[in-house]
């Protein structure tokens, strides 16, 4: 969901990324392959770290239909976070792992 929040949450997730001792960060606009876009994604020690910024819940509910959420070996990153305003994301509506 573009927009001002969803911008500044991408803002604070590189931040996070860099904080977190990434080095390679990209972050919107890109296009990680056909079918995901991540908000912003790090590289350290090997190991990629993906981010994706929800701006509100339905945007985050929707996400669980695309297909690299459905299989998560098509999906991009080792380890994968969300990144949201306290409340959009409740821990019951959370994929398992």
């Amino acid at each position: 969901m573009a927009g001002p929040l969803h911008d500044e949450i991408v803002a604070t997730a590189v931040s996070w990324l860099r904080r977190n001792g990434c080095a390679a960060i990209l972050s919107d606009p890109f296009k990680a392959g056909p079918s995901e876009q991540p908000d912003a994604i790090g590289w350290r020690d090997g190991v990629s770290l993906t981010v994706e910024a929800k701006a509100s819940q339905s945007d985050f509910l929707a996400d669980a239909k695309e297909p690299h959420r459905i299989d998560p070996g098509a999906a991009v990153g080792d380890w994968r976070f969300y990144a949201a305003p306290a409340g959009v994301i409740e821990i019951v509506d959370l994929p398992k792992g």
